[in-house]
């Protein structure tokens, strides 16, 4: 009997307690909340890939394992296997070989968004001209979807004007939100790759990472236009 609290031990011939089971600690490659907290951002964005943040069961946590995680991701989209498959070729090729990553100079605005969950990070700049983006560049670090949604984002947003990135964030996140309608917009380009992303809540931060940035980026053009 210990702090008012009453335990009760099954004894019998042969039979021992279970082992406490350790607690996550600081640095433990096996990760878990309390580790991610306190780890690099690497290992936080590693235990995101694996499924390792938020209330995700075991059997979850080992299909999200990559590159196992796009197969399971595609699993829950409406398209054909085909398609899926071609879907999950699209992110991969994106996350491996993105699309205008590195440094812009000039530029007329600079974001930098960061999730502190999983310690997935963007830094979106932009060259505006006449209201339109002229160009883009991002840089960044995290999992696969986070970093493969912005480099799909970048590559649509040359030459469209403020309003139209807006209108494509916008149904960028109604599609995230499981809108069926949305997933089948044709403006979302390859962007629809991500649509089975929308079956887990605690990816949907990860791939709405970089539209944050470009909100923000938009806002910050208008406000100093005045």
């Amino acid at each position: 009997m210990t702090s008012g609290v009453s335990v009760k031990w099954k004894v019998g011939v042969g039979w021992a307690p279970p082992p406490l089971r350790r607690p996550p600690q600081r640095g433990d490659t096996r990760g878990g909340l309390r580790d991610l907290a306190g780890g690099t951002a690497a290992g936080r964005a590693a235990a995101c890939d694996r499924g390792q943040v938020g209330p995700l069961g075991p059997a979850v946590r080992r299909a999200l394992r990559p590159p196992r995680i796009m197969r399971y991701l595609f699993t829950m989209t409406t398209e054909t296997p085909p398609l899926a498959s071609l879907y999950q070729q699209l992110i991969l090729d994106h996350y491996r070989h993105p699309r205008n990553k590195g440094e812009l100079d000039p530029s007329s605005v600079d974001v930098h968004v960061y999730n502190p969950v999983c310690g997935d990070e963007v830094r979106l700049q932009m060259l505006i001209e006449d209201d339109r983006i002229a160009e883009v560049k991002f840089r960044g670090q995290g999992c696969s979807i986070s970093q493969a949604a912005v480099s799909i984002m970048t590559h649509l947003l040359k030459g469209k004007s403020l309003a139209d990135a807006e209108a494509l964030a916008d149904r960028f996140t109604q599609m995230m939100h499981g809108e069926a309608d949305a997933a089948k917009d044709k403006n979302l380009g390859d962007l629809r790759a991500l649509q089975g992303v929308s079956k887990f809540p605690v990816r949907i931060k990860c791939a709405l990472l970089g539209f944050d940035a470009l909100r923000q980026a938009v806002e910050q053009v208008r406000r100093t236009a005045g």
